[in-house]
């Protein structure tokens, strides 16, 4: 009996520390309420830009959710935010997109990438966006 328990509590501990470590490997949940606390909203993702860049990823078999942020105040301001399942498919998707590649350059230096997401500056405060996505 005490067998049969000590295994149950093992499991339960192994599957909550597990579901800590997929939950926790999203910076997009950071990302967001930067964005929001900088008077951006989240948009319809709907954006020529975005929706070009995912289908040209999910032709690689790439898994990618496309978040779109706009200026609250601003015509021109829009921050996208591609959210990856993981690090390692950013890395393929820039061995594969030749538009992702054109956007980020060197994944190891770039300001653009942060953990599992990937930011496309588009507008005039495009060095704004970068300081609010690395906070």
């Amino acid at each position: 009996m005490k067998k049969i328990t000590f295994k149950i509590v093992a499991l339960t501990i192994i599957s909550a520390m597990l579901m800590l470590t997929f939950v926790s490997c999203s910076a997009y949940g950071k990302i967001e309420k930067n964005f929001k606390d900088a008077g951006y909203e989240v948009v319809s993702e709907d954006n020529e830009t975005a929706n070009t860049i995912k289908a040209e990823l999910e032709e690689g078999e790439v898994s990618v959710t496309v978040h779109v942020f706009k200026k609250s105040d601003s015509i021109l301001n829009y921050a996208i935010i591609l959210e990856f399942g993981s690090k390692g498919d950013i890395e393929k998707s820039l061995e594969e997109s030749e538009t992702l590649k054109g956007f980020v350059k060197d994944i190891q230096k770039s300001s653009l990438v942060r953990d599992n997401c990937v930011l496309i500056p588009l507008g005039l405060e495009a060095s704004s966006m970068t300081e609010i996505f690395n906070k």
